[in-house]
């Protein structure tokens, strides 16, 4: 926005004005005299920054953070699975070690790359505001006031979000447990002609 009325208000004006870039920093012509050589000087600033953002965005796909944490994960849990005693084992069934390795563990990575992104999110928040109220610091019951409304409509809605995803994960372990004792007895269900009752 500020770039836009620098080159309106500086760049394309017959009599060249100033922009606030920062609080208390006014900017006419970056070259005296010559609105070509500025707009030259406008595009370099405007374009370094994109450099590093692009290296930081091309590295954090390359790091893919959310796959070696979960193969790190699923890993640590299965090695710990068979480490179990023998008792340790038999209570937990086939059922709960496939929905812990296929569902959970891609949740819990799923939720550490959501809060990374959520750290990142903030701070260009903070930045945002401190823009706007160096812009017009009579805006700061707006910029009190949206955060609390958001937090209210998260806490209202995260109850029942989360009572739901509970809801739907015993829903996949149940499915799973009956995929399971079927396998296990098929052999007993084909016999008394009972694959229709399951």
């Amino acid at each position: 926005l500020t770039v836009t009325s620098y080159i309106t208000d500086v760049l394309f004006a017959e009599t060249p004005g100033t922009v606030s870039f920062l609080p208390g920093l006014h900017c006419s012509l970056f070259v005296p005299g010559s609105p070509e050589m500025s707009a030259v000087y406008l595009a370099v600033l405007y374009s370094l920054p994109m450099v590093p953002i692009h290296a930081w965005d091309y590295t954090r796909v390359g790091t893919d953070l959310k796959g070696v944490l979960r193969n790190t994960l699923r890993a640590s849990l299965y090695r710990k699975y068979l480490n179990y005693t023998v008792e340790s084992r038999q209570t937990v069934g086939a059922a709960e070690m496939k929905t812990a390795l296929v569902q959970d563990v891609l949740e819990a990575s799923q939720c550490y790359t959501h809060a990374v992104e959520l750290l990142r999110v903030l701070i260009r928040l903070l930045i945002v505001i401190s823009v706007t109220l160096g812009k017009n610091p009579r805006a700061w019951w707006i910029l009190l006031l949206m955060p609390t409304l958001m937090a209210c409509w998260i806490r209202c809605r995260g109850q029942s979000y989360l009572a739901a995803c509970d809801a739907e994960g015993d829903c996949q372990l149940s499915i799973d447990k009956l995929i399971e004792t079927t396998c296990d007895s098929f052999d007993t269900i084909s016999e008394y002609h009972q694959r229709s009752q399951m």
